[in-house]
């Protein structure tokens, strides 16, 4: 057996309404432990062991304000608020990557953008994120999705 991975994850999302707000609280974390055994390459090459993990834990939580838009449908901007921390470790530096900082410590995350209900509850998002990290990491993500139910 060349190696084993453990991929790990869980989430708790709220969901209150106060006035014409919808309130969404949330918890997440997630983690991955990789152990590889030493091995010969495809080349003949003797490679390492190698061991190495990583993870974040999340909470925070997103406000929207769902407005009537056309008859049955309804748009909602949001925002959202989230601190995280990151940690990663690994067990053997690998050259050409020793000068890479790994992502670890707190960060502070921003969303925002808006959701789409409509008639048959299928929703449509378009959205972004920005995040700046202990390692003053800065990271952009743009997303769109749609979801329809069965």
């Amino acid at each position: 057996m060349r190696g084993r991975a453990l991929l790990t994850s869980g989430t708790v999302i709220g969901a209150y309404e106060w006035r014409a707000l919808k309130l969404e609280p949330s918890a997440q974390i997630y983690g991955l432990w990789e152990h590889d055994n030493p091995f010969t390459d495809s080349t003949g090459t003797q490679q390492p062991g190698f061991n190495f993990s990583t993870g974040r834990g999340a909470g925070g939580g997103k406000v929207s304000c769902p407005l009537p838009w056309m008859s049955g449908a309804t748009i909602a901007p949001y925002f959202g608020l989230y601190g995280d921390y990151y940690f990663s470790q690994t067990g053997v530096a690998l050259a050409g990557l020793t000068t890479v900082p790994l992502l670890q410590g707190f960060g502070v995350r921003g969303t925002g953008g808006v959701a789409i209900n409509l008639f048959n509850r299928a929703q449509l998002t378009a959205g972004g994120e920005y995040e700046v990290t202990a390692n003053n990491f800065q990271i952009w993500t743009w997303n769109v999705a749609g979801r329809v139910p069965f």
